[in-house]
């Protein structure tokens, strides 16, 4: 049987053209726990669980914020770019952000000890980008606010890597005495310091902790 070239060809493309966007569709916080976590994968390093919709990010959510689940040991990879919503800071300026789908960070936290309700596993983005996140904390207590973001709380063993974020927009609530907020360097108990200290601290230490190209070193999780 012979087979036209250009359906030859045609294909060829389509096995070398990236992945596209996930549009925002119907997903939602789930109210009880999934049955689904993904659409492929065992979750091992060598067939991580694949991430191909907003909907299995919400699920991964829920398990992590309402289960015992840390996914402690386990690998995700983002396969494509994901849309939670489209045109997240044209609606928050036009006065329409009421119609945007608000996203539950991944993992959460009563205390900074608390590392049941934490995202443990290996999260890789592949160089992808989850656009549309939209976060309304400004009537939410300063203990919630310490946990937000597409991740809220990342704990022991947990990894983030090659994802980015964009036309992202969270909402806190403006009120400055957070920065008077005592708060302990590295969770060490009897370290608390005002956050506006752990602010200056920061700005300082990146100031004057460089690499050859000027531009700041990373080191262990975050600098405190």
């Amino acid at each position: 049987m012979r087979i036209p070239i250009l359906q030859i060809l045609l294909s060829m493309l389509l096995s070398v053209l990236p992945a596209a966007a996930q549009s925002e569709g119907a997903w939602a916080y789930p109210t009880a726990e999934p049955t689904e976590i993904c659409s492929a994968g065992t979750g091992t390093a060598d067939d991580p669980y694949q991430v191909t919709a907003a909907q299995q990010l919400a699920n991964i959510a829920y398990l992590v914020n309402e289960t015992e689940e840390t996914f402690a040991g386990k690998c995700f990879i983002l396969n494509n770019d994901i849309v939670l919503n489209s045109g997240v800071l044209t609606a928050v300026a036009g006065g329409t952000a009421g119609s945007l789908q608000q996203w539950t960070p991944i993992g959460r936290r009563a205390n900074p000890d608390d590392n049941a309700h934490s995202f443990c596993g290996s999260f890789n983005g592949d160089g992808h980008t989850v656009s549309g996140l939209y976060i309304d904390n400004s009537s939410k207590g300063m203990d919630f606010l310490r946990y937000t973001g597409l991740f809220g709380a990342v704990g022991i063993g947990g990894l983030l890597h090659n994802i980015y974020i964009c036309d992202a927009y969270i909402a806190e609530t403006g009120d400055w005495s957070i920065l008077d907020h005592p708060t302990p360097f590295d969770n060490v108990p009897g370290s608390e310091q005002p956050l506006m200290e752990h602010l200056r601290r920061s700005v300082n230490y990146t100031m004057t902790h460089k690499g050859p190209h000027d531009l700041p070193l990373i080191g262990r999780a975050d600098w405190n």
